[in-house]
């Protein structure tokens, strides 16, 4: 069905874009070749491993490397530090059990969908998982730390960075909410202190206190739109604001083991000097070691003066459903075609609903490759967001189709249900309220 007023939001994003070359561009440029030949060793590997002659420092250190130690290190959010062996032969079996019921790692985005940065990280494959439990089987051996491989940390900071900028002073959250307990959402207004237009062609959150940071969430707003109780250096409480307040210039997502996001060579996001840049952060009270702890958590970006192709972040979604009460499996979306003169590249989708959010997906019906699947999960997260930066992007012109769907699970048995007795739930900012969103950075 078509949604004039979505069409209408997106027409207003093309009309404010500055002109740009029709010509498609091509592959991003950090999926170069030598990246893929590493990510299919490694998936190779976890394959071919000897399920016969299973070690910790061969084969089982490794995989944990490469799917759990992003949140489950020494001072990271996750309970555990899965670096150290003791510490797994400890929980193995419940790591297993977290497995085998897909809590983890975290869900995200099916990379048999569409592909993306990093979904090596973030995603296990049954293989990995059978090794894991093989090795836990055969009484969790050591092995030989000779046999060890070269470890390869997993690179979250953004290299080269030309403007960081942090949170005015540290922060240390009070943990309050009675609603929402051990859970805290802040938001801090940040100026870029900038004199002339610039367009920011990578970024990465630079974490401070990662044992608390749950994941942060950076938007823009225009400076004359910024009252003055939300411009003091200790932020503001945020839990109902900030994804509607900057449903028109949302910049990024992130969760921990997110990649930084790099747009292609020649393509970049501009803000001005009247931009000021809003950090969302969720604060999570880990453990009690967190309380009483500072943060001063920021972002860093790579800049340049001019592109080629500028990208926007463009808010595709429905606000028009209501999801009845006791509905474990309730689903609704929007469907709609282009008009002929939109032309542009499909970068990244960050999918965005609260936590009766159990699966979405975006596709893309285009006249030259048919219908394409964008980003879609069986299973959702509200603490693992992810904006997933495609391998390749996805061109779309006028007659194509664009649709996105969600889903959700209303039922008395959903542990993060609100109500005794489920309610009907329609769209709304805070977190008892749902919301059905992609949001979509686009290339014109």
């Amino acid at each position: 069905m078509l949604r004039w007023t979505t069409l209408a939001l997106l027409a207003g994003v093309m009309a404010c874009a500055d002109s740009q070359d029709d010509e498609k561009h091509g592959a991003i440029a950090d999926a170069d070749a030598d990246a893929d030949a590493d990510a299919d060793a490694d998936a190779d590997a976890d394959a071919d491993a000897d399920v016969s002659d299973l070690t910790w420092h061969e084969d089982v250190q490794p995989l944990l490397d490469k799917h759990c130690v992003r949140c489950h290190n020494d001072g990271g959010l996750g309970v555990g530090d899965f670096e150290d062996m003791e510490t797994v032969n400890v929980f193995a079996e419940f790591m297993l059990s977290r497995i085998d019921s897909g809590d983890m790692p975290p869900p995200v985005s099916d990379p048999s969908c569409n592909d993306y940065v990093g979904s090596e990280h973030l995603t296990m494959p049954v293989e990995a998982r059978d090794i894991f439990a093989n090795w836990i089987e055969q009484g969790m051996p050591e092995g030989d730390p000779e046999d060890a491989p070269e470890r390869e940390p997993i690179e979250d900071e953004l290299k080269d960075a030309d403007l960081v900028l942090s949170i005015p002073t540290p922060y240390t959250p009070l943990f309050e909410d009675e609603a929402n307990p051990g859970n805290e959402y802040r938001c801090f207004v940040i100026d870029p202190e900038i004199d002339e237009s610039v367009y920011i062609t990578a970024l990465a959150p630079v974490v401070d206190q990662k044992s608390m940071v749950h994941h942060i969430v950076l938007f823009s707003k225009d400076v004359s739109q910024v009252p003055d109780h939300e411009a003091g250096p200790d932020g503001y409480d945020c839990i109902d604001a900030g994804m509607a307040d900057g449903v028109n210039g949302m910049v990024a997502g992130w969760a921990p083991g997110a990649l930084p996001v790099e747009f292609p060579e020649g393509y970049g996001m501009r803000i001005g000097p009247n931009d000021r840049l809003v950090m969302q952060l969720h604060y999570f009270q880990s453990g009690p070691e967190v309380v009483g702890l500072a943060d001063q958590s920021g972002y860093s970006f790579r800049t340049t003066d001019e592109v080629d192709r500028s990208v926007v972040m463009y808010p595709l979604g429905t606000t028009n459903f209501n999801i009845p009460a006791g509905d474990e499996s309730y689903s609704d979306g929007l469907e709609f075609q282009l008009p002929e003169f939109f032309n542009f590249d499909i970068l990244a989708v960050f999918p965005h609903m609260h936590v009766l959010g159990s699966g979405y997906e975006m596709f893309a019906d285009t006249e030259e490759d048919g219908r394409q699947c964008l980003v879609r999960a069986d299973q959702y997260d509200f603490d693992n967001q992810q904006t997933y930066l495609f391998k390749e992007p996805v061109s779309v012109s006028g007659g194509d189709t664009l649709g996105f769907e969600c889903t959700w699970n209303n039922g008395a048995d959903n542990p993060d249900q609100f109500f005794d007795v489920p309610q009907d739930i329609g769209y709304g900012e805070r977190t008892n309220e749902e919301m059905c969103f992609a949001f979509t950075l686009i290339a014109l």
